[in-house]
């Protein structure tokens, strides 16, 4: 029990990590263009190769379309709420960013308690491997925030509230142990949705806008790093 809430702990710290290196960023296009195209290319593919996979194995075609749509509908309706305000374009991106990421991390917590049930080492690396995850899609969020004139320390507690999202996971993945597998399944294309409009409607164009070059080599970036995650959680 201990074991797999510090673990959870730490996989959600590592966003915050990530965050921090937006901090980092020089406040150039060229670096911008890569930070928006790195984290659409880690959204496009945690949600095309894990997600919605995820989703169809566990909830079955119905569970998983009916998901996939509302995951999109959520943001469509939270993007126009923003639009009202007339905010900047990129701080609206970040906002969004961070509703698709703290609902991915739902899941990914889910997923931690259910390895340590399965017993073996299995729990801890699974942690490892979302950790890895959620060091980019800290970047993910406070890029665009940064870059749109949120202040950093309203930056930093928001990485810190998504962070918390990863072990409220894990601890629902234990009170929810006997959960309908069809209910989670809804809820993984639910997050993939959300995901893969923020990334094709929000942080594509805006890394486009930015640097073209920069975004594809951002973008295909994204691609490798999760593949390199992938080969690890093989080993």
């Amino acid at each position: 029990m201990h074991g797999l809430l510090w673990m959870s702990v730490l996989a959600g710290a590592a966003t915050v990590l990530g965050g921090g290196l937006a901090f980092l960023l020089p406040e150039k296009r060229g670096a911008l263009a890569f930070a928006f195209g790195l984290a659409a290319g880690v959204m496009l593919a945690v949600a095309c190769a894990d997600l919605w996979p995820s989703a169809l194995k566990l909830g079955g075609s119905g569970a998983a379309r009916a998901g996939l749509l509302a995951g999109v509908l959520l943001p469509v309706f939270c993007g126009s709420l923003l639009a009202r305000k007339k905010g900047p374009s990129l701080l609206h991106t970040g906002v969004l960013v961070a509703c698709g990421i703290a609902l991915h991390d739902l899941p990914e917590g889910m997923a931690i308690s259910a390895g340590f049930l399965a017993g073996g080492r299995l729990g801890p690396l699974l942690a490892l491997a979302i950790g890895l995850h959620n060091l980019p899609e800290g970047l993910a969020v406070a890029a665009p925030l940064l870059a749109g004139g949120q202040k950093p320390g309203k930056t930093l507690l928001l990485l810190c509230g998504i962070s918390l999202c990863t072990p409220l996971g894990a601890m629902l993945g234990l009170g929810l142990s006997g959960f309908p597998e069809r209910i989670l399944g809804g809820f993984l294309a639910f997050s993939a949705g959300a995901m893969l409009y923020v990334a094709l409607k929000e942080l594509l164009p805006l890394a486009w806008r930015e640097e073209r070059f920069f975004a594809v080599t951002g973008m295909l970036s994204g691609f490798l790093l999760l593949a390199a995650v992938s080969l690890l959680e093989s080993f």
